[in-house]
């Protein structure tokens, strides 16, 4: 579906090095040359994405854009001014199977009320030598932390699944050697009464795991892995609570899976809206501003 693929960057010594080789495939340091292109897929540094985000958006071009929106309050309120019907963030979470199944289960109340939510997610990358030397970690910008990096995709989910998310405190420690934080404690509230914890660190054994708790069961997704427990009222022989029975609703191979299936569809999604000239809707780009937003109150 695509013709070409034009590859950019402004540095001539850099853009030499790529080596992807294909007849589709083309590098260039001279942006003029993506003049003629029907989408832009924005893949720079954070602090860079606004001044892009504005370029192109006055070229009247369909973007895809990585996350966050941008990186400080002065380049998100600048955002905000753009047209917001051609640009398209990569929270690739809320195009998952599981993001999509919670929000049918919220709708129809099937497990009863939502009443508290807990997101772990770690693995050990802060205990490797080239943790220290990797940009990604070590800038100043909270969108280079634990996070901002990856606490937004849980943000953009949260914001997916309830009409409001707000924050109540957040504790950032290091327990590694490294000169970053390597695990951070976040803890919010959805629609004023339902408790939320965002668990993240790159300092713990590899853990991926939400669990959702409802009135009358709860949902499980641990590695990619979904199962649904139900009901709340089951008991042995002599009348005490017994754990509700599961069912197992979906499973990918493993947590990396589930996510690449969500990232496939948001650019299938983006690839549509260009063929068909239609557009992407506004709530959408509002809330992956709000994700941006949240995650700078942090700060």
């Amino acid at each position: 579906e695509v013709k070409k693929i034009f590859v950019y960057h402004p540095d001539k010594n850099k853009i030499k090095k790529f080596t992807i080789k294909s007849k589709k495939i083309f590098t260039t340091s001279d942006i003029s040359k993506l003049d003629n292109v029907d989408g832009i897929i924005i893949s720079s540094k954070s602090n860079s994405h606004a001044k892009y985000l504005n370029f192109f958006s006055k070229k009247k071009k369909y973007i895809f854009c990585e996350k966050p929106p941008a990186d400080n309050k002065k380049d998100l309120s600048e955002i905000k001014k753009l047209k917001k019907n051609k640009i398209k963030f990569n929270f690739h979470l809320i195009q998952t199977f599981f993001s999509h199944y919670v929000k049918k289960i919220l709708y129809s109340k099937e497990l009863g009320d939502p009443i508290n939510i807990s997101i772990e997610v770690s693995h050990g990358i802060a205990f490797k030598k080239m943790f220290n030397k990797n940009w990604r970690f070590n800038e100043k910008n909270i969108f280079s932390s634990i996070t901002g990096n990856l606490g937004i995709h849980y943000i953009r989910q949260l914001l997916f699944w309830f009409k409001k998310i707000k924050l109540i405190n957040i504790n950032q420690e290091k327990f590694s050697r490294s000169k970053s934080i390597d695990t951070a404690n976040i803890n919010l509230l959805a629609n004023d009464r339902i408790n939320i914890n965002i668990f993240l660190s790159y300092a713990a054994p590899k853990i991926n795991l939400i669990k959702i708790i409802f009135t009358n069961g709860y949902l499980e997704m641990k590695d990619g892995k979904i199962n649904k427990f139900f009901p709340r009222d089951v008991f042995d022989i002599n009348g005490q609570f017994k754990n509700p029975k599961s069912k197992k609703i979906k499973y990918f191979k493993n947590s990396t899976e589930h996510n690449y299936d969500g990232l496939i569809k948001n650019l299938k999604i983006f690839i549509e809206i260009i063929k068909d000239k239609k557009y992407f809707k506004e709530k959408e780009f509002k809330d992956d501003l709000k994700s941006a937003e949240l995650i700078l109150k942090m700060k």
